[in-house]
């Protein structure tokens, strides 16, 4: 599935990350990142409340779905 099925499907994600940027985030932060490679191309989008009590957390690598898990919801 691409990107554009999950925009398709669920619209667009609450809150969206790279590899890279979440790295970014972290150095800034003073905290630093193991386990993530440097040229990754991959993304995070988190979908709020989908389903209903639920948050949807879908990672992305080359445009292309690779995992999906719906825990339940932090509120």
């Amino acid at each position: 599935m691409t990107k554009r099925d999950v925009k398709r499907l669920l619209g667009r994600p609450h809150a969206k990350t790279t590899s890279r940027g979440y790295r970014r985030e972290m150095r800034r932060r003073g905290t630093y990142v193991v386990g993530l490679a440097r040229s990754s191309r991959t993304e995070y989008w988190l979908y709020s409340g989908v389903p209903e009590g639920h948050d949807t957390q879908i990672v992305l690598e080359s445009g292309r779905v690779a995992e999906v898990s719906t825990p339940p919801a932090r509120y």
